[in-house]
């Protein structure tokens, strides 16, 4: 008796928390974990916990700009957009493992990536942490990238191919290397400290920002044209730009631009 009394008791007060939390459309289990056919949107509430363990939700889970230091009590799949930015966490353990639409956690403390969804079916935001790294983050994300505003000195752990546009402007970082091999968007790596742009992926279909990599030589800081970056990029390995200790080989890199300037790549 005194056991069917405390889950009694347990399972009132998770329904009047969601009842409160305005949470609609849910189906409390016998483990008293919650499946959501719905949006779940318990935002700004000053939470600095869920105290609930959900489990499916069918819609968007958003759980943003509280003061939560764990994800956990998240559900384990999201079918519509996660969002978690704007707290106070530190690792992405406890995350969902899996998520329908974009992946957010922009504006914490994260120092790792841990826990994160192996997979990103649209966007992934990172942005305005303290990651200096991206290891244990998603192998592969089908929309945008964004880990700017960190505080990156490698891309090591980031997907091969990005299949929209990268943003990993305002970081710490010295080489490209680890980068991915393959980009279908835009690349953003202003403000940064490159010496190089050595490891940059041969052929990026969008455009290439560079800006305020002070680190960088001039000659390279002062290109203009898009087609004439594009084409540094292509053949910097081929012709050898850059020596063995990411400084620019000037001689070759004259050669590449009067390549360039005598239609040698016009057919590119």
């Amino acid at each position: 008796m005194i056991k069917l009394f405390e889950q009694y008791n347990e399972y009132r007060q998770v329904k009047e928390w969601l009842d409160r939390m305005e949470i609609f459309n849910y189906t409390i289990n016998d483990d008293l974990t919650v499946d959501v056919d719905n949006d779940v949107i318990i935002k700004n509430y000053k939470l600095t916990e869920i105290p609930i363990q959900f489990g499916k939700v069918t819609g968007d889970f958003r759980c943003d700009d509280n003061s939560i230091t764990s994800l956990k009590g998240c559900p384990s799949e999201v079918f519509g957009n996660f969002t978690c930015k704007g707290n106070n966490l530190t690792s992405l353990e406890h995350s969902p493992i899996y998520v329908g639409m974009e992946y957010n956690c922009n504006r914490n403390k994260l120092i790792t990536l841990k826990g994160c969804p192996d997979k990103i079916i649209e966007d992934f935001f990172c942005m305005y942490n303290e990651l200096t790294t991206l290891e244990y983050g998603p192998k592969e994300v089908n929309g945008y990238y964004g880990c700017a505003h960190n505080n990156l000195t490698t891309l090591k752990g980031i997907p091969v191919c990005i299949n929209g546009d990268l943003n990993c402007s305002h970081n710490n970082l010295v080489t490209l290397e680890y980068g991915p091999k393959e980009m279908k968007g835009d690349f953003f790596f202003n403000n940064n400290s490159l010496i190089s742009l050595k490891h940059i992926p041969k052929d990026i279909d969008g455009y290439v920002y560079y800006a305020d990599n002070k680190t960088l030589p001039k000659c390279i800081s002062k290109l203009d044209k898009l087609d004439k970056i594009k084409i540094l990029l292509k053949y910097q390995d081929e012709y050898g730009v850059w020596n063995s200790d990411y400084s620019l080989n000037m001689n070759r890199y004259n050669l590449l631009l009067n390549d360039y300037e005598n239609g040698v790549f016009n057919n590119d």
